[in-house]
């Protein structure tokens, strides 16, 4: 009988481990990716962008990357106007259908951005590859939506106001780590 020699174990043990998205029963501290779309195809946030610029998170299951802002905004108004009539009555509706929290990983409104229809939990950056990048934001929804320096929501807190923005943060430049959107 042959013995398998260790190097030729070591090659059959080596299985690369992949992420999943992340759940609601997670820990907070669990960084777990964010599948999302690009150009037909499924990409894990937290490892790559694949060279998308503009990611929307419209659900825990539906997020959706672009090449650009503006192509990101049409898709969700087109988005908004097909699906008005099926929206069930919930503060999606109240807070705005298309309208999204959006952080920008540069001042002014500018570099890559993440944004978030609506999240009901705190969402954790890491899990998008965006922990501690916000540099400026924009609120568009009629609701406040808030990050925080810890994950889940703990530590610090600073409320994006409803209709408003900052092309600065401040001391908030490069800590946010999650995000919560009613």
């Amino acid at each position: 009988m042959k013995r398998a020699t260790s190097s030729a174990l070591a090659g059959l043990l080596l299985v690369p481990l992949t992420p999943t998205v992340a759940d609601a029963s997670a820990e907070p501290n669990d960084t777990e990716s964010a599948i999302a779309t690009y150009n037909g195809n499924a990409i894990r946030l937290a490892e790559s962008w694949e060279g998308a610029h503009a990611c929307a998170v419209l659900t825990e299951t539906d997020i959706r990357c672009f090449d650009t802002e503006n192509e990101m905004h049409d898709a969700l108004k087109a988005a908004a106007q097909k699906d008005t009539e099926s929206w069930p009555a919930s503060s999606a509706l109240s807070c705005g259908v298309s309208e999204v929290a959006i952080l920008y990983d540069g001042v002014g409104f500018s570099g890559d951005i993440l944004a978030f229809q609506t999240t009901f939990l705190w969402a954790n950056l890491a899990n998008f590859g965006f922990d501690n990048r916000m540099e400026s934001w924009v609120n568009n929804r009629y609701c406040d939506a808030k990050v925080a320096d810890g994950t889940g929501g703990t530590g610090g807190q600073l409320t994006l106001s409803a209709r408003s923005n900052s092309p600065t943060v401040g001391a908030w430049k490069n800590i946010a780590s999650s995000e919560y959107v009613p």
